[in-house]
């Protein structure tokens, strides 16, 4: 084939995907050409008649259209398919998967789509629980994508699962991207990683979110721009072009960054095994039977008992189990058939693995509703036919000729009515908080349990007892009488619920059907999610405060929740997890959009352990508007006291945070003990400077002044003021202010940090702790900062804190570029030693972060929530800056940071 037959071809497949024209710099990328190359033969195609151009910058170039036949004229060939044609079609292209016409053919469907998309398909994430197939799909797929043209014949396909290396993450970015020789001690050789290898076909990572952060970024770039480096390597940039498809088995939300989760243009669920209908599992048996039956060579047969256990256990392993069950059973029917030799081998209950059993065992015989539940049957008898009643109130209504929307209002009249009934039921005999499981089935106790806890991402308010109990005693009772289900087909429209209740009662519909088999028809679920919804007579007249514990780790924050609300027996404790790889920012938005659902406008109890989380809760009261009371060193006695306290509703947020303070039996930096005396280190994130000062003062606070305690707080670089040191100026002992940014705070000394860091900073601080144990007044400064003097004492004082950073060669830099800044934003020197001190800050974090391997962030400043008011010219200042420090210290600079510090260099509103 010519070249340019060959760029002919990419420009007709490409001009799908970019349907106002491609530039011949975007096709010298598709077709690794370089850009003047591209740029002449696409000229030739315009010559020869078989592409046009599109004038303007940069020139863009369209196929010209082909001339209409009978074969191309009108709709397109997947277009004029009938839906018969479509289905045969997928059918035949998945033959091999079961399930291809049924529950997973909207899944297929999609798939296949993003695999076809021109010109070599869209990244695609799959979802779904260990052993439903992903692995399967994943392969399917490329198998497809090569059969039809979209991929090579010849091309390969890379699978890798990334939780094998997930526990040393330099290894692990090592296999995928390569390694640079010297990245690393041991590192003796280039070698190419696994993008390399699948450049040209089908990349598969499995267990995606075990990638580090740093992987997920890299990955990212990799579909975004088709560009990549080897583990080590800092200026070559190399390309490849894969079908990217990752798979997890976790919530992709929560444990992708972002930027990488939006990046997947197709996300599809397999469903689990429990989902799946009998024929399809039936299906999935036959097939791992008659596998097993070619590897023996012998007739193989199954009992019936064996074959009916095998379809209905709950197989939580899903397909890749019962694969797995079924290959044990026919091994050891084989071993029995090699010592008893006969015409074929049977399989019987005896060669069922022991999990099989057990989990066959744990499920009661009852497979219909025509078994009802055997228990509480005298609780069931008080329960009045809601079913009845619903309909000889409509009846009544019709017959006396009243309006639809009257006829509403009383039919939600009887609903709530027999609300009502069970609340009072379920209150009868609950004592504790154990007595719903004494009043209903414990088998439908514990499924409602668990569906309502699977449902509470989204419900507003958590369900109480009182109510579980009641949607307990309703279901049971239309299970336990056959006449109430009779009813269910007739049963007339209702007022709707709100939807989060809707959603609940969908799920215990759910949990139903699968467990007893009874499909609950759309009304009745509508009933169910009046029941969990608050009705007038359950709602208390003020709001609850809500409580939150987030904490970093896979699971502890949810481990505690748990373990609490099962205590109490009320789910009134919420968790966020925040995972060691994931980014701070990434926890910010999780835990502002879960203090956004929970609060119930009494505020939120913000429960944390250590680290960036003690300082998130005020910047999200401030962009929420909600109150957001923080408490840091979390311990499981602690949030047992909070979810106790908060099922009161007379107790407020402050009362609950003293009491879960007291619970700690820790002293607390916001006692009322006029004796302890608080010192408050300000910086613009509340993060970099603040912290590294913090420690500092820790390090340097004298034995003789053991009530003092050292508190980082972010201040808002425009106002200058911060929520959190107004509050404790005002309520306690607050003898200084240390930072890089002098608050508006009158009464409170500032000390600013190139001052206190200076030789005789310890003299200072000695001098500061002097004069307020015996008065509060502190001798003000009577030197002025200039200009000239920013260097040295920004040397100073990093020279005490920096642990990377050269804090010489850095001031140098500074001392020539800032010049710019200053005129630009007309920094004062006060101002600007700030910013001197921020960078200084975040340039030596940047470097040790570097050096373990990881991707710096941008710090976060509440600036970065305004709208930019940054100019093209103010961005290209700062840009300089950064350059010059980038090139000096070989940092990768986020490009972010620009803004960021446009932002912090934002004169202040005058007054």
């Amino acid at each position: 084939m010519k070249k340019t037959d060959l760029v002919e071809n990419a420009l007709r497949s490409l001009s799908e995907q970019y349907p106002r024209g491609i530039s011949a710099e975007q096709m010298g990328q598709e077709l690794y050409l370089d850009r003047s190359t591209a740029s002449r033969y696409l000229n030739e195609l315009v010559r020869e008649g078989k592409a046009r151009k599109i004038p303007g910058r940069p020139v863009r170039y369209l196929p010209h259209p082909p001339a209409k036949t009978e074969e191309n004229s009108g709709k397109g060939a997947a277009d004029s398919m009938s839906p018969s044609s479509r289905q045969a079609s997928i059918s035949e292209l998945f033959s091999e998967i079961v399930g291809a016409q049924h529950s997973l053919r909207s899944v297929l469907e999609e798939a296949l789509a993003a695999v076809m998309y021109p010109p070599h398909g869209l990244p695609m994430l799959i979802t779904g629980e260990t052993g439903t197939g992903k692995s399967y799909l994943a392969h399917t797929l490329y198998r497809i994508a090569a059969e039809r043209g979209r991929l090579r014949h010849d091309a390969p396909f890379v699978a890798f699962n990334c939780a094998e290396y997930a526990q040393n993450p330099e290894l692990l970015m090592g296999q995928l991207f390569g390694v640079k020789k010297g990245a690393f001690t041991g590192a003796v050789d280039d070698r190419p990683g696994l993008v390399e290898r699948a450049d040209g076909g089908a990349l598969f990572l499995d267990e995606i979110h075990r990638l580090p952060p740093a992987g997920q970024e890299m990955l990212f770039y990799l579909i975004d721009q088709g560009v990549f480096r080897r583990l080590g390597e800092t200026a070559m940039e190399r390309r490849a072009r894969v079908l990217l498809i990752g798979a997890t088995t976790e919530t992709p939300e929560t444990v992708l960054l972002p930027t990488l989760y939006r990046r997947f243009s197709v996300k599809v669920t397999l469903p689990p095994l429990s989902e799946r209908t009998r024929e399809e599992r039936e299906i999935l048996l036959r097939r791992f039977l008659e596998r097993e039956e070619e590897k023996m060579g012998v007739p193989l047969n199954m009992s019936d008992e064996c074959r009916q256990m095998l379809l209905t256990y709950p197989c939580k392993g899903n397909i890749g189990q019962l694969q797995s069950d079924v290959q044990i059973a026919c091994a050891r029917a084989f071993l029995r058939h090699l010592q008893q030799p006969g015409p074929r081998v049977t399989v019987t209950v005896e060669d069922l693995p022991q999990t099989v059993l057990q989990e066959a065992s744990e499920k009661t015989a009852v497979t219909t509703v025509e078994q009802p539940l055997p228990r509480n049957q005298g609780k069931v008898d008080q329960i009045p036919n809601i079913y009845e009643q619903l309909v000889h109130r409509k009846q009544m209504l019709r017959e006396s000729g009243v309006d639809d929307a009257r006829m509403m209002q009383s039919l939600e009249e009887v609903v709530d009515q027999y609300v009502r009934v069970l609340m009072q039921t379920s209150r009868q005999d609950v004592d504790d908080l154990s007595g719903g499981v004494r009043l209903i089935e414990p088998e439908l106790y514990k499924l409602l349990q668990k569906a309502v806890s699977e449902a509470g991402v989204f419900l507003p308010s958590p369900v109480s007892i009182h109510q579980l109990t009641a949607v307990g005693l309703h279901i049971q009772a239309l299970l336990n009488d056959p006449e109430r289900r009779k009813n269910l087909s007739s049963l007339p429209e209702i007022p709707p619920a709100p939807a989060p209740y809707t959603r609940a009662a969908e799920c215990i519909a759910t949990h139903v059907k699968v467990r007893w088999g009874l499909n609950l028809p759309t009304r009745e679920i509508r009933l169910i999610a009046l029941i969990l919804s608050p009705r007038d007579q359950e709602r208390s007249p003020e709001r609850r405060v809500a409580v939150l514990v987030a904490m970093h780790g896979e699971s502890a924050a949810r481990s505690m929740a748990d373990v609490t609300n099962n205590l109490l027996g009320c789910p009134v404790i919420h968790a966020v997890d925040m995972p060691l790889h994931q980014p701070s920012s990434v926890a910010f938005e999780r835990i502002k959009q879960t203090v956004r659902r929970i609060d119930q406008g009494a505020g939120v109890l913000l429960l944390v352990d250590i680290g960036s989380l003690t300082t998130m809760g005020e910047a999200i009261s401030r962009e929420l508007g909600i109150a957001v009371e923080t408490v840091p060193h979390v311990s499981l006695p602690m949030v047992i006291e909070a979810g106790r306290k908060s099922l009161y509703t007379e107790n407020r947020l402050e009362e609950i945070a003293d009491a879960v303070r007291r619970a700690a039996q820790l002293p607390s930096i916001l006692s009322n003990r006029p004796s302890n005396r608080i010192i408050a280190t300000v910086c613009y994130t509340g993060e970099g400077a603040a912290v590294t000062l913090e420690n500092w003062l820790r390090e340097h606070l004298p034995d003789t002044d053991p009530d003092v305690t050292v508190r980082s707080v972010r201040i808002d670089p425009e106002s200058r003021r911060s929520p959190l040191l107004e509050h404790l100026a005002r309520t306690h002992r607050l003898i200084a202010v240390v930072g890089t940014v002098a608050p508006e705070l009158p009464g409170v000394p500032y000390l600013p940090a190139w001052e206190l860091l200076q030789p005789e900073g310890v003299g200072r601080l000695k001098q500061l702790l002097s004069a307020t144990r015996t008065s509060p007044v502190f001798p003000s400064r009577s030197d002025r900062l200039t200009y000239d003097r920013i260097p040295s004492l920004v040397e100073q004082g990093l020279s005490e804190t920096a642990r990377h950073l050269n804090p010489r060669l850095f001031c140098r830099i500074m001392q020539k570029e800032m010049d710019a800044v200053r005129e630009q934003f007309d920094l004062s020197a006060d101002r600007e030693l700030g910013l001197w001190m921020h960078m200084g800050t975040w340039i030596d974090q940047w470097i040790g972060v570097q050096l373990d391997g990881q991707t710096p962030e941008c710090p976060q400043s509440e600036s970065d929530n305004l709208p930019s008011a940054a100019s093209p010219s103010d961005i290209r200042t700062w840009q300089r800056v950064l350059e010059a420090l980038s090139q000096t210290f070989s940092v990768t600079i986020p490009e972010q940071m620009a803004i960021h510090l446009c932002g912090l260099s934002r004169r202040p509103p005058s007054t």
